[in-house]
């Protein structure tokens, strides 16, 4: 048994079939109706950034000499950490010097990223070197000479 068919009724199939795909691509093509995602301000931090600074001075900022008991100042605005957190390039990243870091502590920061993770800091009471707390060896590095200007005035003014 042999099923034939005339040129006329292929050639009205894959008219069909053509006008189909024509149809279903010019639907896929039109404009999304969907919003685009918000945009993100520099006040809202990305996952990996630090969402607070804890920092815990020792010293009075202005006379150097031991505090009675060590003071707290909590940073929240994230445009104001990573500012901080400029100073110290390079934290948090296991880098060791030769020269360790004996001097006495003038502040420690405490950078958070999240509930099981934080970089602390230690600063010298000249605002002239930094090191990273936790291994004493570690070595300590250099700090930029506006840093205790910058220090000092963000202590005065939390």
């Amino acid at each position: 048994m042999r099923i034939t068919t005339d040129d006329r009724s292929m050639t009205g199939f894959f008219s069909l079939l053509f006008l189909a795909v024509v149809v279903s691509l010019q639907v896929g093509c039109r404009k999304s109706t969907i919003e685009p995602p918000p945009v993100v301000t520099d006040t809202t931090p990305p996952d990996h950034q630090y969402i607070r600074a804890v920092i815990t001075y020792f010293l009075d900022p202005d006379t150097k000499q031991p505090l009675d008991r060590p003071a707290k100042v909590v940073i929240s605005d994230y445009p104001e950490i990573s500012k901080l957190a400029a100073f110290f390039p390079g934290m948090g990243d296991g880098k060791t010097s030769t020269t360790p870091a004996t001097w006495t502590t003038f502040a420690s920061i405490q950078f958070v990223v999240g509930r099981e993770y934080s970089v602390s800091v230690r600063v010298d009471p000249q605002f002239q070197a930094w090191t990273e707390e936790g291994d004493p060896g570690s070595g300590e590095w250099m700090l930029k000479p506006e840093f205790g200007e910058y220090f000092v005035g963000l202590l005065k003014k939390k």
